[in-house]
């Protein structure tokens, strides 16, 4: 039996075409041809040992299966996890639009508290050494109020900006109201970015509207961003891993939470829950000296 710390649940980044992409088709193959498999080892250095089970279809291509069909993979991914003796289950981040009650079936790692965390660690970096005048946060943060709270201990203005800053209203009514924390919302306005301005943005749709601009730190963290940590990203690519941060942040909280012992499993989860927070999984990087292979090369 394989000594395996985690395993990860990866899509062909690309949707089956042809044939075999068509529904009629596709339906009936799915089950037998494009289950999911154990396709490759994953060593992440210094930190854990895990394997990616593939499933060799697309985004699309699963958005497009009935329940009953998907019902196969879940079965056939929990058998997997049965023999290889396995609770940690880390998944690619797109596979949360195209199978979104996945969630039902296994306890997911999509990444989220690894994001928050690395987010946390790059301001706290920039604040240190040079400081900076105002903290942004653009795109869909709907799941990271607990990261835009954390960020007020710097003791900066901070603005949410995004493409619906309507869904923010409230969650930046509470900040500013009820905790009396400094945060505005509104519409994305790059245009309005000044020198010493600190940018993380967490929306590819709103990504492709940003340009980098002279006297900003402006830090990439999309599903795509690549760069942050580059030897980390050649590694993985070499083994066969996209080095991609919805594949690395999966990946990266799975290994720390395993390293640093935090429970996983279903029967923990309510007790764990309550202690465990993206600022348990900054700190114990931190120990584990994670941050620095991305420090390294972005500040």
């Amino acid at each position: 039996m394989l000594d395996l710390d985690f395993a990860y649940l990866s899509l062909q980044t690309s949707d089956r075409k042809g044939l075999a992409g068509r529904k009629y088709f596709l339906d009936r193959l799915a089950p037998l041809f494009y289950g999911p498999r154990i396709a490759r080892l994953i060593k992440v250095p210094q930190l854990a040992a895990g394997c990616n089970i593939h499933l060799p279809l697309g985004a699309g291509n699963i958005a497009s299966l009935p329940e009953e069909r998907r019902q196969r993979f879940v079965e056939k991914t929990g058998q997997l996890l049965e023999e290889l003796q396995l609770t940690r289950l880390s998944a690619e981040r797109s596979l949360r639009q195209a199978w979104p009650n996945l969630d039902e079936y296994f306890h997911l790692v999509w990444g989220d508290d690894f994001i928050k965390a690395l987010g946390y660690t790059l301001v706290q970096e920039v604040m240190s050494r040079r400081g900076a005048d105002k903290i942004i946060l653009v795109g869909d943060i709907k799941t990271y109020s607990d990261l835009l709270e954390a960020l007020t201990v710097f003791e900066v203005p901070i603005s949410v900006q995004s493409l619906k800053p309507v869904d923010y209203e409230v969650m930046t009514y509470r900040l500013l109201y009820d905790k009396g924390c400094a945060v505005s919302n509104s519409y994305l306005n790059p245009q309005g970015w000044e020198q010493g301005d600190l940018i993380l943005v967490f929306d590819g749709e709103a990504e492709s509207l940003i340009a980098a601009a002279p006297g900003q730190f402006l830090f990439r963290l999309t599903n795509n961003s690549r760069g942050l940590a580059p030897d980390l990203e050649e590694h993985l690519e070499q083994n066969g891993v996209s080095g991609r941060l919805g594949t690395i942040a999966p990946i990266l909280e799975t290994c720390i939470a395993a390293k640093a012992g935090f429970a996983t499993d279903h029967a923990e989860q309510n007790r764990a829950k309550a202690r465990a927070s993206f600022q348990d999984l900054q700190a114990a990087g931190e120990e584990l000296g994670v941050w620095d292979i991305f420090l390294d090369k972005v500040i």
